[in-house]
């Protein structure tokens, strides 16, 4: 499916030709048309809409402190306190196969199984 940028940098999908989705027997030309006629064509050159006037930043809730920091945290307290660690070799192993796994289907542009360790 073909991507269209308009001059705000909005992107939207495009199906078929521009006269709709050519395979829902016309809704989608039908609700394009009632869409444009109630908020205008977002395609057009003198867009007198701002579609960005209405956004509002959003507010950071909380401030996360850096995962790889706290579990080295804790992982040191387990050696220097002898506390319990939750996290075992064979979990790290499963962490690494799975950030590979993902960057192996990035590469690729396709789902891959999980296998077990």
């Amino acid at each position: 499916m073909p991507l269209a940028r308009d001059q705000h940098d909005i992107v939207r999908p495009r199906f078929g030709d521009g006269s709709g989705n050519l395979y829902d027997g016309g809704f989608c030309q039908d609700l394009d048309a009632e869409l444009e006629a109630r908020y205008g064509n977002a395609d057009i050159a003198d867009q007198p809409i701002n579609f960005f006037g209405g956004w509002q930043e959003v507010p950071d809730a909380t401030t996360y402190d850096n995962a790889f920091k706290i579990q080295w945290e804790e992982f040191i307290k387990h050696v220097a306190l002898d506390t319990p660690f939750p996290w075992t070799l064979r979990e790290g192993a499963k962490g690494v196969q799975l950030a590979e796994l993902g960057l192996q289907s990035w590469t690729e542009r396709k789902w891959l199984d999980v296998p077990g360790l």
